[in-house]
């Protein structure tokens, strides 16, 4: 192939460094927004939630689960002990102690397993209930803020910036309803002990209320993050 003009040869340099500028600020918006995107990710769900909103909703799950766990275990009235009286006259030396007798196995109850299990289901419900309403109210007052942000002409990144915020809080309080139902798990698997569950029903029990309880986490979280997404 023969040389070309030297006036095609610039028009063709030319072509070259347009078509690599257009290439660079592609490239440099792209960094951009990953940038942007990954360090507002990290702040989501590596800590960037305000302390006291951490702070307020882990006071909140905390009564939650209180409240559940004792309307599951109420306390019982123990009677007082009778106080002895002294007695008069020469101490007498103390009967040697019998070594305490082995354990007995726990007969199994099923009635009683039985209805540990079904009160624990009713307390799992509540937690998921309340895990459900609060992650309504923050698609709510999202949904809020995100039409005050349009109606005022604000631009993506502040739109972003509130996906961002939201999804944090959503963190937050996944956090702490995980931490009301590891306590629930807790307290179930003490009681169907105590009724005399087998160890390896116990755990298979325990592992299918978990399997559940992801799938319905997961639920909540992909909610929200359709949510967010559609304000994009």
């Amino acid at each position: 192939m023969g040389i070309l003009p030297a006036p095609f040869n610039a028009e063709r340099k030319g072509m070259t460094v347009s078509r690599s500028k257009v290439i660079l600020g592609i490239l440099t918006v792209f960094v951009a927004v990953a940038a942007f995107l990954g360090y507002n990710a990290y702040k989501a769900f590596f800590g960037g939630v305000d302390s006291d909103y951490k702070y307020q909703i882990s006071r909140e799950m905390e009564t939650i689960t209180g409240v559940i766990l004792s309307e599951l275990n109420p306390k019982e009235e123990v009677p007082e002990a009778p106080v002895p009286e002294p007695e008069s006259g020469s101490p007498e030396a103390s009967p040697v102690q019998p070594a305490p007798a082995s354990p007995e196995p726990i007969v199994p109850d099923p009635v009683r397993i039985q209805a540990v299990i079904d009160s624990y289901e009713g307390g799992f419900a509540k937690l998921q209930d309340q895990g459900n309403s609060v992650i309504n109210g923050l698609i709510a007052d999202a949904k809020t803020e995100y039409d005050a942000l349009k109606e005022s002409g604000a631009g993506k990144t502040a739109i972003l910036n509130l996906a961002v915020s939201y999804m944090g809080k959503a963190t937050a309080m996944e956090n702490e309803i995980d931490a009301g139902f590891n306590a629930l798990v807790s307290g179930l698997t003490g009681e169907l002990e105590a009724a005399g569950m087998a160890e390896a029903e116990i755990n298979a029990y325990i592992a299918k209320l978990k399997t559940t309880y992801k799938t319905e986490k997961d639920g909540r979280r992909n909610a929200l993050l359709d949510r967010a997404k559609s304000y994009l």
